[in-house]
């Protein structure tokens, strides 16, 4: 049990702090992201096919996740609204 909870902690806190980073909008933070994004343009700019690649697996992302965010709030609705879980036959 306690290397499971080392093994959590190991994982959570530099999620959280870099979490902190990025709403602090900590400024060496946000020049790296735009020096990545930058370097990352400027590889793919002359090469049509895998731009449009690239512009593909991003529509199907975000198209996924709002999908999936709409299920859950359907199904959380339902479950918030439901009066037993699970139903009882009568």
């Amino acid at each position: 049990m306690a290397l499971g909870l080392v093994g959590v902690l190991v994982g959570a806190v530099p999620f959280l702090g870099l979490l902190a980073l990025v709403e602090s909008r900590w400024e060496p933070l946000h020049r790296l992201d735009l020096a990545v994004a930058d370097g990352l343009n400027a590889l793919v700019v002359g090469t049509p096919v895998v731009v449009r690649v690239l512009e593909v697996v991003s529509s199907w992302a975000v198209e996924r996740r709002r999908t999936s965010s709409w299920r859950w709030l359907r199904c959380g609705s339902w479950s918030a609204t439901s009066h037993a879980w699970p139903p009882t036959s009568q």
